[in-house]
């Protein structure tokens, strides 16, 4: 059975299925979707070593103010800004640039500033930044990535923030994507899957709003 891509409309080969947060969407849309995330995310690391060595920089010049003790305080404290990157409306520099925002997965609601630590902190300690960026690299091809589960968050692409998968209050079935608007009957026409919280007035379409 084909389905219908909920980001773009376009009909999803069987052997072509990606399932983002669950859902079946196309492998062009999420492969935008991914790369957006990817380049964020080096735009972010850029950023950060950039400051870092800004730092090393003026720890160079010597200077009699900077003690051992204030320079390690300042490096953690650089350090520390990386965690906090998502916390500005749950979008960091990569991530306003690029058209995605870090939302809280209960309410949609953007991420605060403790949210983005929880799902960051492991990218900040330099021992194992290594092993954690490729983890998170590798995770975030499926949706959430090593971080998202404790701070129980997940990204969306602004353009489709009121599609699925972004927005599972959206109007299409969790299964097959079929289109359920007006739907009253409780059940996917399409495939069968019971449809919860239906209405006696049916399923609305939440794009609008």
């Amino acid at each position: 059975m084909d389905a219908s891509c909920p980001i773009c409309g376009h009909e999803v080969c069987g052997w072509l299925r990606y399932r983002p947060y669950g859902l079946v969407v196309c492998r062009r849309c999420w492969g935008k979707f991914i790369n957006r995330r990817q380049a964020a995310f080096l735009i972010d690391w850029v950023l950060w070593m950039l400051a870092m060595r800004a730092l090393a920089h003026v720890r160079g010049f010597n200077m009699p103010s900077l003690t051992v003790a204030r320079v390690l305080a300042l490096t953690c404290v650089v350090s520390l800004l990386f965690a906090f990157k998502d916390g500005f409306r749950g979008m960091s520099p990569g991530k306003y640039v690029l058209g995605l925002q870090v939302v809280e997965k209960s309410t949609l609601r953007p991420a605060g500033f403790m949210a983005s630590f929880k799902r960051n902190i492991h990218l900040s300690i330099p021992c194992i930044q290594v092993l954690t960026v490729l983890i998170a690299a590798y995770t975030m091809n499926k949706g959430p990535r090593w971080g998202d589960g404790w701070a129980g968050t997940k990204v969306i692409w602004r353009e489709h923030a009121h599609k699925r998968p972004f927005d599972p209050r959206s109007n299409v079935c969790l299964t097959c994507s079929y289109g359920l608007t007006g739907n009253v009957s409780g059940i996917c026409p399409e495939c069968g899957t019971p449809i919860p919280n239906t209405g006696k007035d049916g399923i609305t379409d939440s794009r609008g709003q």
